[in-house]
């Protein structure tokens, strides 16, 4: 069954909506823009082995380790790193094992739940990172250049014990008795697996490229089993069982459809593997062991959204769980025995008691038949039956991922938070997927090859010809927004069908490929094969037929452009050419650098100042509504390299 957000019940409703064509008449409230763009959130969320606790970090005010005992007792602050990187994972007598960072060192130490540090044993060194907890201990990595120390270690009796072969991998395996079954080392582009015999000899079990094939991720390891998945060999990303004392492989699952996604696999705590799950609609969950379908089942019935799995009780008898459906993620405790839910928080405090957008999925067919599995949030209130269509048509915003390969995960908060706020805005946006995109096999991946431009770029068009169609965009009001990869398929969107949208908003974009291709980054066979060659005539001329840059004389829709002064993926060079070459034509461009920041933005401040005159430049293009600038143009350190008069004219308009 699939299983797509149809409803996010963060909190209670404000105000009822209404839409119409010509302009966003909506009562839902305006959310504050800091409220989706601050930084505090609960992760890392997991529940104790004795199923009474639960622990999570908690960046509210710097990062704090977190402890809470559902439905008796507030949480507890056990331990408060002032903001440095934290970790914690339960151990098996009910303490908690955490690194924390103080001193420019990570610090090791085994806390009780009142925060009290455990005996004096305390280890440090310059990065310390917990590979794995079991019952026979606890394995930790470390990397110390200052003595010496690299590779993976046991704790035994507090003291760390290296493993032997585990400096020769850049990740290590471990079984539930802490021996070494496998490891990975990365490539230029790619990773190569191992296994290690039971005499501590590794062998070379598969190397994996972009253009071979892929490694989804390993599950776990169980005697001498490994379970993980990939694609070598097929097209679908599969499960698999590899012995990892004779080599040999068994596939055990399979989507004819759509990969299989390794972070939603569920294990039972003897590690055998009881569901693997693939996203196309939605998540879509495939069941290796049905004694734990119908707590699924039930699960998925008390509430809307994709279904996550995070952790379960060492009696099985609590499972945490997660519903995510395009907002903050929604954490429950399931208790097994009673077959009962109870709620503990969202991911995203700050935006409880507010109501978010509804995200629907969709399936777009591309002029070639390709089918194109995309999805829309709708503003609240503007779907009156709950069918994915709007009542009436909206202004709509179009989001192509960035990558291409690899844009952010479906349920990603990353992304999905400005398409929160688009909504909230009285706009329908539609994130769209196109070919090239990894997660269908590597055939859809393939369908991407030189097509920038070309292929890529017309499901862009088909997509927002279908939401046209489908009466869910005013076709007077349609507009583009993407960022990296999507920054490349706006200025393509509007450069190469000049007539279809309204504007366009691109972040540190690829918008000439030329000389994109020449970057160290990108001067390879992989990116040759992808985007273009330029050794020929016909690839030069291909590559340069699909740059937007040499092709700005055709835009004729206003664009907001922004990019990182620091961006060593897609350099400020790409946007400063563009705007040049805009100014050349006389285009209508506003353009914006943040001086620090790297390839996506990092800082809370430099998202609130951005949409602070994207919101601007939306409702004046296409008519939705705008939360007032206020002061949050000072929350972002940015320099306005063109457009100037007009960012003052809506500073003080």
């Amino acid at each position: 069954m699939k299983f797509p957000g149809l409803l996010l019940a963060l909190a209670f409703a404000l105000n009822a909506c209404a839409q119409n064509t010509t302009s966003v008449t909506t009562e839902t409230t305006l959310i504050p823009r800091h409220a989706f763009f601050h930084f505090a959130q609960k992760s890392a969320v997991q529940i104790s082995p004795n199923g009474e606790q639960v622990a999570y970090i908690d960046t509210e005010d710097g990062r704090k380790l977190v402890l809470l005992h559902p439905g008796e007792h507030p949480p507890v602050v056990v331990h408060d790193s002032l903001g440095a990187p934290m970790e914690a994972q339960w151990l098996p007598s009910g303490n908690l094992l955490a690194v924390f960072n103080r001193d420019n060192s990570d610090w090791l130490v085994e806390l009780n739940t009142a925060g009290e540090a455990v005996g004096n044993d305390f280890l440090w060194f310059e990065r310390i990172g917990i590979v794995t907890t079991t019952n026979h201990g606890t394995v930790i990595k470390v990397v110390d250049d200052i003595i010496g120390m690299d590779g993976c270690y046991r704790l035994v009796d507090g003291k760390p014990e290296a493993v032997p072969g585990s400096k020769a991998f850049d990740r290590c395996y471990f079984d539930d008795e802490l021996v070494l079954r496998a490891g990975i080392n990365n490539t230029n582009g790619g990773r190569i697996l191992y296994r290690v015999d039971a005499h501590g000899k590794k062998h070379e079990v598969a190397s994996y490229n972009w253009m071979e094939g892929r490694m989804a991720g390993v599950f776990r390891a169980t005697g001498n089993t490994l379970y993980y998945s990939d694609n070598k060999g097929q097209d679908k990303a599969v499960l698999k069982a590899l012995n990892t004392n004779t080599g040999a492989v068994e596939v055990l699952y399979e989507c004819n459809y759509a990969d299989l996604v390794y972070a939603g696999a569920t294990f039972s705590n003897e590690g055998m593997p009881q569901a693997v799950v693939a996203y196309y609609e939605g998540l879509e969950r495939f069941y290796l062991d049905a004694s734990i379908q119908a707590d699924f089942e039930y699960i998925e019935a008390q509430h809307p959204g994709d279904v996550s799995f995070v952790n379960r009780s060492a009696d099985n008898s609590k499972w945490l769980i997660r519903y995510m459906d395009g907002g903050p993620a929604r954490y429950y405790v399931y208790d097994k025995t009673a077959q009962h839910l109870e709620f503990l928080f969202t991911s995203v405090p700050q935006l409880d008691g507010y109501t978010l957008a509804n995200r629907h999925p969709i399936i777009v067919e591309a002029r070639d038949g390709l089918k194109l599995p995309c999805s829309v949030f709708l503003p609240h209130g503007s779907d009156a039956d709950g069918n994915g269509i709007p009542d009436q048509p909206l202004p709509t915003v179009i989001y192509p991922h960035g990558g291409p390969w690899v844009g952010y995960l479906n349920n990603s908060w990353f992304a999905n938070r400005s398409m929160q706020l688009l909504a909230n805005r009285g706009y329908a946006v539609v994130r769209a997927e196109f070919r090239g995109a990894q997660g269908y096999g590597k055939a859809f991946v393939d369908a991407g090859n030189k097509q920038w431009g070309e292929a890529m770029h017309h499901d862009i068009v088909d997509i927002a010809q279908w939401v046209v169609d489908q009466n869910i965009a005013d076709e007077s009001k349609l507009g583009l927004w993407g960022w990296s990869y999507g920054g490349y398929a706006t200025l393509a969107g509007v450069t190469f069908a000049p007539d279809l949208f309204q504007c366009g908003i691109g972040m540190y974009g690829v918008y000439n490929l030329e000389t994109f291709l020449q970057l160290p980054f990108a001067n390879n066979d992989t990116w040759r094969t992808r985007v273009g060659e330029m050794t020929t005539e016909a690839g030069l001329a291909q590559v340069r037929k699909h740059s937007p840059t040499q092709h700005a004389a055709n835009i004729q829709v206003p664009l907001y452009l922004t990019h990182g002064g620091v961006d060593d993926r897609t350099p400020q060079s790409q946007s400063d050419a563009l705007v040049a070459a805009l100014q050349q034509h006389k285009k209508e461009v506003i353009y914006t650098v943040y001086p620090d920041e790297p390839h996506d933005y990092r800082q809370p401040g430099s998202w609130v100042s951005f949409w602070a005159l994207g919101e601007q430049f939306l409702k004046e293009h296409l008519g939705g509504r705008a939360q007032p600038i206020g002061n949050d143009l000072d929350t972002g350190k940015f320099e306005i390299k063109a457009g100037d008069a007009w960012v003052k004219s809506k500073q003080t308009g």
